[in-house]
């Protein structure tokens, strides 16, 4: 037993690894050891939570009690076999914890670990991290995978990070991780063409905020009352005429988003509430 092994080790120090690490720090549990594809990226995370630096991923898993590998999706499977690679022949991680952050992997990748003892899970936080500050997990929510003693460990972490929980054994990750993706990623982009247009316009930059406060009360009237009930808009009250004008406005500017705003139109009219449906309204 060593100093660190009732501890939380990181592996990767991008922008989930310094959200989970900085978000740990700040409640009061910062992580004990980090470890990185270099050393000064470990050694700039370690220094702002206070940790250590560990050399490799292999230290980090025999010296803590959790480890959570914080890296890209497409490298977690060479991580985890680097992992046990790098071990001493015959080394055992039982009694350890091996995890991912990954949405659209389970935790099947980590079975190189699995083998030699260890109990694997996957804790996916359902937050968007540009650029890995911990205000990025603020009110979050997150899916728990695993056997019942990665389980039961990651929902001691998600508590001190303040993550709200979910158990998604079983469901079918990739539709699960698209879904995900739509609400956090698909909205970004549409703002981001939104803007597009706004500048476009000549309107005055002012209209710019107006936009990106426009998207906060859209997502707010979803949390409080569901997309469908939230849904606004002329599609959802048949208004052609308004719909058509902006068509041919965003043509002007580039026929691709007309062909965006069109498709988008189309599932609005499809998901408006029933007595909307083709029904001139006054809002």
């Amino acid at each position: 037993m060593t100093e660190t092994d009732d501890g939380v080790g990181i592996v990767g120090a991008g922008r989930v690894g310094s959200a989970l690490a900085r978000r740990l720090a700040e409640r009061g549990a910062p992580p004990v050891l980090i470890a990185s594809r270099t050393m000064a990226a470990a050694a700039g995370l370690a220094d702002l939570v206070g940790a250590q630096v560990a050399a490799t991923s292999a230290q980090v898993a025999a010296e803590c009690l959790v480890t959570i590998l914080a890296v890209p999706d497409a490298e977690l499977a060479r991580v985890a076999d680097s992992l046990v690679e790098l071990l001493p022949v015959g080394a055992s991680l039982r009694g350890r914890v091996i995890a991912h952050c990954a949405g659209v992997h389970g935790p099947e990748l980590l079975s190189p670990c699995a083998r030699i003892g260890a109990a694997t899970g996957v804790l996916h936080p359902l937050a968007p991290i540009p650029d890995g500050q911990p205000a990025s997990l603020e009110g979050a929510y997150a899916s728990i995978a695993g056997d019942s003693v990665a389980a039961g460990a990651l929902e001691a972490i998600a508590a001190r990070l303040g993550l709200v929980t979910f158990r998604i054994d079983g469901a079918d990750r990739a539709l699960y991780h698209a879904a995900a993706a739509i609400a956090g990623v698909l909205p970004v982009l549409i703002e981001q063409q939104a803007e597009r247009a706004m500048a476009a316009s000549g309107a005055p930059i002012q209209a710019v905020s107006g936009l990106r406060q426009l998207l906060v009360l859209a997502a707010e009237n979803v949390r409080r009352l569901g997309p469908g009930a939230a849904l606004t808009g002329p599609s959802t009250r048949a208004d052609d005429a308004t719909t058509g004008l902006h068509r041919q406005a965003l043509a002007g500017l580039d026929p691709a988003l007309a062909e965006l705003y069109s498709s988008i139109l189309a599932l609005a009219a499809e998901a408006a509430p029933e007595p909307h449906r083709g029904v001139p309204q006054d809002d």
